[in-house]
């Protein structure tokens, strides 16, 4: 949890996310990932499913963010998991265009004092101050996700004191504007948050050293494994898009195809079924 000093000092950076909500003037959606976030699609989805999802999800999402009744205005799409009801790794933000209002006031409150008990302003615990509301964990299209905000003090949430706290109280209490994804999993991602005791697998990709230098590794065998599986591994011809990204994935596969050969590798580390291991979740991106 964040509840110590240095954490903290790192920490800070993370409530800089509350700056997209000044951009109404700009932008009606933004999504929001952190870095342990792989938003390549999950599984063998075809990219021409995930635009449909897009076109359709999107378009209603933005739509309710400016014209839903007072009280029910969207500001905010997300997620919990077990450590805290308000997740700020994958996010969509719908800033309104009221001339920086709504930021101003939560800027306001990160200059409020906060303590661990009572939280933001000092306003409450959490299951005092979302007591009352018939669903307090809403999902947009009504569904009612978990049960209600039980915490009995702010350091029994995971960054309470920190952006996942912040947002949380921003969006949810002071202006009800924070709702829950649904089910749709058309668009999948994957959340690298679970302690599987091994680095980011597009870090893995593009970090380590060239394999001729390197040899058989099992390394070399979770940069195939991510290659494959985001279906990047083609070591000919051009990459599908010209984008740096799309360049240095391309140049990776070359060098792996050029240098290793796969199946032989397989065969001398053994324990290649389990080069990526299991240290992801799997959210929606709607």
């Amino acid at each position: 949890m964040s509840y110590n000093a240095k954490y903290i000092e790192r920490g800070r950076a993370f409530l800089y996310k509350w700056q997209l909500w000044q951009l109404g003037d700009r932008y009606d959606a933004i999504l929001h990932t952190d870095l342990d976030v792989d938003v390549l699609p999950v599984g063998h989805i075809e990219l021409h499913q995930i635009a449909r999802e897009w076109s359709m999800r999107l378009p209603q999402l933005v739509n309710a963010a400016h014209y839903n009744a007072p009280g029910r205005e969207l500001r905010m799409l997300g997620f919990e998991d077990v450590t805290t009801p308000w997740n700020g790794g994958l996010f969509w933000a719908f800033p309104p265009a009221d001339n920086g209002t709504l930021f101003d006031e939560g800027v306001r409150v990160l200059r409020a004092p906060w303590n661990a008990t009572h939280g933001w302003e000092r306003s409450g615990v959490p299951r005092q101050l979302f007591a009352g509301r018939a669903q307090p964990k809403q999902g947009f299209d009504g569904s009612v996700i978990g049960k209600p905000h039980e915490h009995t003090d702010w350091t029994q949430i995971d960054s309470g004191d920190l952006d996942q706290g912040f947002l949380l109280y921003m969006l949810q209490y002071k202006i009800r504007g924070g709702y829950y994804m649904g089910g749709h999993r058309t668009h999948a991602v994957s959340h690298y948050v679970l302690s599987s005791g091994l680095r980011k697998p597009w870090t893995r990709v593009l970090s380590y050293a060239p394999p001729e230098r390197t040899g058989c590794m099992v390394e070399q065998l979770g940069r195939h494994a991510y290659l494959r599986g985001a279906r990047l591994d083609t070591a000919h011809g051009r990459p599908r898009s010209s984008s740096a990204c799309a360049w240095a994935f391309h140049l990776a596969a070359s060098e792996l195809a050029a240098h290793v050969n796969r199946t032989a590798c397989c065969e001398i580390k053994a324990t290649h079924t389990t080069v990526l291991g299991p240290g992801y979740v799997t959210l929606g991106v709607f």
